[in-house]
Order: structure tokens, then C-alpha cells, then sequence
């Protein structure tokens, strides 16, 4: 394996070699020819380092020579794009000043001080943090050209969706997804990192009356997460409607669910979640009307106005509800872009969205705010503003020109809060009581050789509503959520990844090649062959040249067959390279994670359900303990007690040709006691083919009432009916239930206790929907059980699970 120390100086070497030929070859300004660069690159090598984000001298190389060729570049364009757009070029000063602020970016975190606090953590942080400032943009123009350089970079990375993106139209090509060295290298050596901590779910407070409190099932203990439903144990709070156009907030009393009030939503919001504390109510929504912005487009005469577009942003809405019946907002609080996800500790809410840049940074009609996000506080004015250049960090490596943006906002005083935006950034929210994380995804389409896909990281340190970048790293593979992520006692981060690669590279580039060979023969054949009158006249073997039959390729010979494998990576506090245990499960993937201490347990899935458990109390050499091969698979593990994990999923079955399919699903016991022999005790099997819940996909509709020992799913049930063949394709299946599934669990047995419904008596489970009666929630409060639906609020009795009362909303 090439010694990395020894490839830096090989590429430094290349670099100065081609930068001294053009300099021979060019004329250019003193200040920038090839010798200055270099000079100023040894320099460099002798100034302090940062412990997280070390530079590999060839990217800083790279840096230099990006700055040389931009000034020539800049000559170039301005001769001949300028001369065609009718506007004077600018003067050679300026060309110099565009240069020397790309070698200033190159150089930025080299004049970082080091770190040197070794005996005092804390201390140590303090002085990392410090020296990450230098990461924050000097000014817009810095941010205006690391745009620049990412859009203009080659698209071999592309990044991940969106899952509910709204696309907006653009004149301008800013797509994303493009990985463009900053000059400085990821934090984490080789692109490693780790795992996620256990649900603190549902323990709940105690209620003021006595009897315990529903608290949302969440991921780390002490940090709450956004959901459509929350209470304090003498009224609760859901949004309904949510996709309607008529959303709403109902407060409702507790004790007899009478209607205390309702917050309508306005009509251009789309509400998305609540947060709830110290008589404060939060209602994250998204709003698509934010600020508007003009569009430009390139013409032969120059660039000129187009229209106009607006920006979408996500805001806090912040209702004063010490007296329910009457809810006042008392403050708006807007950051642009689409939401992500949001936390809560103690009275401060961290939002995080993706703000999307659509402006061309070449264009100067786009003046430098509109190349920024921007944010609004109703506490502190009525109209947005344009974040500053400082609070915008330019990270290692610019993986996409999207930002994201990560604000903290304390609800009890309108005068304290804090917005930070990174270039790049994903769409998965991990967070420990004093670290968020922030994961994306971004795949090589054209790397034939290894894993094509890798999470990128961000990680800042939050306390209170102070927000510091500490780190930027990634790791080979794709996260199956926010469960693969956790945070351990000593601060090192576990992450759990599936890779996928060609199976055969070599015949994936010959594939490849050919089918582009094929593509330009086609093009040629038809610009050259007369047009066709009619599509009937078309002779059959023209169709089968431009759609050739691939159905007779076994998958054993297909060129672009993948496998998969799976991994889990330990990163120290700054994403640096801890140890890894790589190759779990290959041609399998992950389906759920779960930490509990120190042992990892994963569930990968082909055709059994694998449960490993790994140990990482040794960050830098995780060992497999033990496994476990049962049929199905668990998509949600949850743990009970301190030795037992319940696993929620699908039961399976292979077919007659060695296929799988799902059938109902499953609740799965898992004594955990011996992590080297883990042990499945207990089964519990709901419904066949067709059956779903929400929780299966969303953590927070899993309810546990750990004091009584109480689990609740939300189901949707089919069953069969008539033929009931060993042929599957001859089985017909038929809705039976739609409500909540109760049980009580303890390390020992899973008992059904009932079920409840909204619906009991409607047969067709398209009618569930039109009357908005399918159950969406569960909550508990005491010795009784609510049931949230669009449409209505019900209580029941835990004890008999008699109906009490009902509202409609």
C-alpha cells in the first residue's frame, strides 16, 4: 500500500512541475507566477497545524495552482465571453486580487493555532475550537468563488436526494453534488467513522397528578425529538391535518379530552412538527414564500433578468400557552431552506435545513446576499437578513454548492439565539447531549475499483445556543438512518454503514465503454440515415439495435452486478480513524442498529435475519462477539431492560425460486445476555402479506410505557381469504385492522393485552382513509391510553381498555 506522506510529495512534486512550465510558457503578474506559488507553499508547510483537519501538501499544491489558473482562465473568459456579453474586462488588479483570495482560501487553516492543552480536554476543545474559526468565511467574495470552483468542477460525485425536496425552477446550472478540495484534508484519515446510541424512548415524567407522563419514543436520552404529538400530562397537543388545507393545532385536556383551544395554520405554511417546554410551545413548519429572488439567464447578448423565483424556509413558531385556552404567539424565528430534522434540550431548539443555492456565483447581477442564506426573527425585526460572511463556514472539502444551515434558539428568551451555515452538509440529524452530526451521502457513478458511495460528516459542538464547527470527516458506505450513528462515553463516534462496489470492476468499464460506443454509433447512424415517415414502418431490427434483449444475462454474468458488504467505523472526537470491523454479512444490507453500552447489534438481511453483536469498548479493534440467523428481519430494534432487545419487522418466506418475500409482521425477542450467543425467545406474528406500520419506518410512533411494561404499535393488518395454495401468486389477501396493537414486554415474554381502533366496523380500508380514521399515534398518560387519528382523539382505559371518551377534531 503506497505510503501517504510519499504520494503528497510525488503529487507536490507533478504539481510544481507543471505550474514552472506554464510560468515559462505564459507571461503573468510577479505576484503570482509559479515560483511565488511554491514559495509560499513551503511556507506553509512550516506554520502549525490543526489536529482535525491537517492539509496534504498536494492539495494545498492544487489550491495554488487552481489561483494561478484562475487568473488566467479569468483572462481568457473575460477576452472572449466578456467581448460577446458587450463588457469591459476588468483591470489586470483586479485579476490579482481574485488570485491572491483563492491562495488566501487555500492557505486559511494553516496559520491555525495548534492545539497543545494535552492535560486538559476541555481546555484542549476550547483551543480547537478557536482554531476551527479560521474555517468561517473572511468575507462574501470568499464564498462567492469556493461557489464558483464547486460548480465548475467535474460531476463524478453526485449528492443524495432530498427525501421531500421541493425542487424550484432554475435558470442557472447549480446542481450539486460536486467533492472540490478546499485545500484541506477531511479530519478523519482514509474517510472512517461510527455507530448510534439506544432509544431513550417513551420512560415519560411523572404526572401532576400522579402516574407516569408519554414522552416521544427518541434516540438519546435528555435530547427530545419532534413529533405531531406531545403533552405535559394535563393537556396535549396534536397537529393534525398536516397535509390538508386545513391544518391544525388541538390542545386538549387530559383528563376528559375537552377542547381548550385550536392554532390554526396559515394557509401558504405546511406544519411539520411541535416541541413542547416550560409552557412554551414550538410548531416547526415549512414555508415555501420566504424571500424572492430574480432569475438570469446566459444570452448571446449577455445575461439578462428572466423572472423571478422564491426561497422556501423552515420556521419555529413560538406560542406562549400558560393559559391553554388562549395560545399567543409570541415570536417567529425563519432559516432559509428545506427542513431536515430539529432537537430539543433543556428550552433550546436546534433546527437544521438544507438551503439550496440556485445562483449563479459567475453572474455578477447576483449580488453577494443572494448567494447566502438568509434568516428571520420576528423578535428582532419584521424582514429577513443575509447571514454574515463570518457566521458561513467553508469546510475541508466542499462536497455539494448546498448549505447546510443549523441554528439554535432559546424559546424563553426571544433575545438569544445562533445561526451557523456549512457549504454542503446531508439530510441525517444524530445528536448527543453535547455533539450534532450531521451525515449525507455522495456517490461516484465512475468508480469502478472501490466502494462508489461514502457518508460525509459534520460535527459541531452545541451548548446552549453556542454552535462551533469541531470536525469534517466520511466514511465507505451508505447509513440505514440515524440509528447507525452514536456517540460513546468517551466521546469517540461508532457509525454502521452498508458499501456496495461492482462485483467484477473491470467488467463494469468494459460494459461501460461499449455501451458508449454503441450510444455515438447510433447518433452517428441516425443524423447520417433519412428520416423515417411514420413509427409502423420501423423494421423490428432497428428496435432491437437501439434496445438490445438482455433478459437471457443470468445475474451471475451481469457487468454491472453489485455486492454489498458491511462495516462499522470508530472516529476519535475530531472524525480521525479510531478502528473499524469491515466485510459483516457480504451480499447482504442493514436494516437496523442498536447500541446498548458498548456492544453494537446489527440486523443485516438477504434471505435470514442476522443479528451480530459487536464489541467497542475497544474503539480502535471492534470484534465480532457473536450472530444470530433467524427468519425475517427486524427494521427497529428496541432495547428492554438491560439484556433484551425487541425487534420490530417482517416475518419471510423464500419462494419456489429463491426469492424472498415479506409476509406479516413480526415482533422478535432477543436475550442479549451472552453477546456471543445471542438468542431469539420469543415470537409474536401480526397479520400476512400487506401488512405495514408506521413505526416500522418512524421511531416516534413505537410507544413504550416502561414502568408498566407496555409496548403500542400503530398497525394496518391484511389477511387471507379463499385460495390458500402453496402458490403465492394464487393467494389473495384482504384488509382486517387498522388501530393500535398493545402488548406487555419484559425480558422474559411478549403478552397481547388488545387492540383499539377508530374504525372498528368499516371493512374497507379505503373508507378508513376518506374519514382520516387511521391511526396515526399512541399516548399514555397514567392508567389511561389516548389514540390520535386526523379526525378524532380517544381515551381508554389501560386496566379494561374501555372506551372513556372521544372528540372530534
Amino acid at each position: 500500500m503506497t505510503d501517504f506522506y510519499e504520494q503528497d510529495q510525488e503529487n507536490l512534486n507533478f504539481i510544481s512541475e507543471k505550474l514552472q512550465q506554464i510560468d515559462r510558457e505564459i507571461p503573468v503578474p510577479e505576484s503570482v507566477t509559479a515560483s511565488r506559488l511554491i514559495q509560499r507553499m513551503e511556507n506553509d508547510e512550516k506554520s502549525p497545524r490543526l489536529r482535525v483537519v491537517r492539509p496534504r501538501t498536494w492539495q494545498r499544491a492544487a489550491g495554488y495552482a487552481a489561483a494561478f489558473l484562475l487568473l488566467l482562465g479569468g483572462g481568457l473568459y473575460w477576452t472572449v465571453i466578456g467581448h460577446q456579453m458587450g463588457k469591459q474586462a476588468p483591470a489586470p488588479q483586479e485579476l490579482m486580487s481574485s488570485a491572491a483570495t483563492a491562495c488566501d482560501s487555500a492557505m486559511m487553516l494553516e496559520s491555525a493555532p495548534a492545539a497543545t492543552a494535552e492535560d486538559d480536554p476541555g481546555a484542549e476543545l476550547l483551543e480547537h475550537i478557536e482554531a476551527m474559526r479560521s474555517y468561517y468565511a473572511s468575507d462574501y467574495a470568499q464564498v462567492r468563488e469556493t461557489l464558483k470552483l464547486v460548480i465548475d468542477a467535474p460531476r463524478a460525485w453526485e449528492p443524495e436526494p432530498m427525501e421531500e425536496e421541493v425542487a424550484n425552477e432554475k435558470s442557472d446550472p447549480m446542481t450539486g453534488g460536486v467533492g472540490v478540495d478546499t485545500g484541506f484534508e477531511s479530519g478523519a484519515a482514509n474517510g472512517m467513522t461510527a455507530d448510534s446510541h439506544p432509544d431513550a424512548g417513551g420512560d415519560g415524567e411523572r404526572a401532576p397528578g400522579g402516574g407516569d407522563v408519554y414522552s416521544t419514543n427518541v434516540q438519546t436520552q435528555d435530547v427530545d425529538e419532534a413529533d405531531i404529538v406531545k403533552t405535559d400530562g394535563e393537556y396535549i397537543y396534536y397537529l393534525s391535518n398536516q397535509g390538508s388545507e386545513e391544518p391544525q393545532i388541538s390542545i386538549l385536556a387530559a383528563d376528559d379530552l375537552t377542547l381548550a383551544s385550536t392554532i390554526s395554520i396559515q394557509p401558504d405554511v405546511i406544519p411539520i412538527d411541535l416541541f413542547l417546554a416550560d409552557g412554551k410551545l414550538a410548531v416547526l413548519s415549512n414555508t415555501y414564500n420566504f424571500t424572492e429572488l430574480p432569475r438570469y439567464a446566459l444570452y448571446t447578448d449577455g445575461v439578462k433578468q428572466v423572472g423571478t423565483r422564491t426561497t422556501s424556509a423552515v420556521s419555529v413558531d413560538v406560542y406562549d400557552i400558560s393559559d391553554p385556552a388562549n395560545p399567543v404567539n409570541e415570536r417567529t424565528f425563519e432559516q432559509q431552506g428545506d427542513y431536515v430534522s430539529s432537537r430539543l434540550v433543556d428550552d433550546v431548539v436546534y433546527l437544521v435545513s438544507r438551503s439550496a443555492n440556485t445562483c449563479n456565483p459567475h453572474y455578477e447581477e447576483y449580488d453577494d446576499a443572494m448567494l447566502v442564506p438568509s434568516v428571520l426573527d420576528t423578535a428582532v425585526d419584521q424582514t429577513p437578513r443575509t447571514m454574515a460572511a463570518s457566521d458561513i463556514c467553508i469546510p475541508a472539502e466542499v462536497t455539494d454548492s448546498n448549505y447546510t444551515v443549523l441554528s439554535a434558539v432559546r424559546l424563553d428568551d426571544p433575545d438569544d439565539s445562533t445561526t451557523k451555515a456549512v457549504l454542503g452538509g446531508g439530510n441525517t440529524v444524530y445528536m448527543s447531549t453535547d455533539n450534532l452530526y450531521v451525515a449525507g451521502y455522495r456517490y461516484d457513478g465512475d468508480n469502478y475499483l472501490m466502494e462508489a458511495g461514502e457518508t460525509t460528516l459534520l460535527k459541531f459542538s452545541v451548548d446552549g445556543t453556542d454552535i462551533d464547527l469541531i470536525a469534517q470527516g466520511s466514511v465507505p458506505g451508505r447509513i440505514d438512518g440515524q440509528f447507525a450513528l452514536d456517540e460513546g462515553e468517551t466521546g469517540e463516534l461508532r457509525i454502521a454503514t452498508t458499501t456496495e462496489r461492482y462485483a467484477d470492476p473491470e467488467a463494469a468499464r468494459k460494459a461501460r465503454e461499449e455501451n458508449e460506443r454503441l450510444r455515438e454509433e447510433r447518433k452517428r447512424a441516425r443524423m447520417a440515415a433519412p428520416a423515417k415517415p411514420d413509427i409502423e414502418e420501423v423494421a423490428e431490427e432497428d428496435i432491437a439495435e437501439v434496445n438490445p434483449d438482455t433478459s437471457s444475462i443470468s445475474p451471475e454474468d451481469d457487468p454491472y452486478r453489485t455486492v454489498t458488504d458491511n462495516n462499522i467505523y470508530v472516529l476519535d472526537e475530531y472524525l480521525e480513524h479510531l478502528g473499524s470491523l469491515m466485510g459483516l454479512a457480504p451480499e447482504e444490507s442493514i436494516y437496523s442498529v442498536r447500541y446498548i453500552g458498548d456492544i453494537a447489534y446489527l440486523v443485516t438481511f438477504e434471505q435470514v435475519d442476522p443479528l451480530f453483536a459487536i464489541d467497542l469498548s475497544d474503539p480502535a479493534n471492534p470484534v465480532l462477539l457473536g450472530q444470530l440467523k433467524v427468519p425475517g428481519f427486524s427494521e427497529y430494534l428496541h432495547p428492554i431492560g438491560e439484556n433484551t432487545l425487541l425487534g420490530f419487522g417482517y416475518e419471510t418466506a423464500v419462494t419456489e425460486d429463491g426469492g424472498v418475500t415479506t409476509q406479516g409482521l413480526k415482533l422478535s425477542l432477543f436475550d442479549v445476555s451472552d453477546p456471543t450467543n445471542p438468542r431469539e425467545t420469543e415470537v409474536y406474528r401480526l397479520g400476512d402479506q400487506g401488512s405495514y406500520s408506521p413505526a416500522l419506518y418512524d421511531h416516534r410512533a413505537f410507544l413504550h410505557y416502561s414502568s408498566k411494561d407496555i409496548i403500542g404499535i400503530p398497525v394496518t393488518l391484511y389477511e387471507q381469504f379463499g385460495n390458500n395454495s402453496g402458490d403465492r401468486w394464487s393467494r389473495n389477501y384482504k384488509f382486517a385492522f387498522d388501530g393500535l396493537y398493545l402488548f406487555r414486554v419484559t425480558e422474559e415474554s411478549i403478552k397481547f393485552v388488545g387492540h383499539l381502533s377508530q374504525s372498528d366496523g368499516i371493512t374497507d380500508e379505503g373508507e378508513i382513509y376518506r374519514q382520516n380514521l387511521n391511526i396515526r399515534r399512541g399516548v399514555y398518560i397514567g392508567d389511561r391510553i389516548y389514540l390520535f387519528s386526523d379526525a378524532r382523539a380517544s381515551m381508554y382505559s389501560l386496566d379494561t381498555l374501555e372506551l372513556l371518551e372521544e372528540t372530534d377534531l
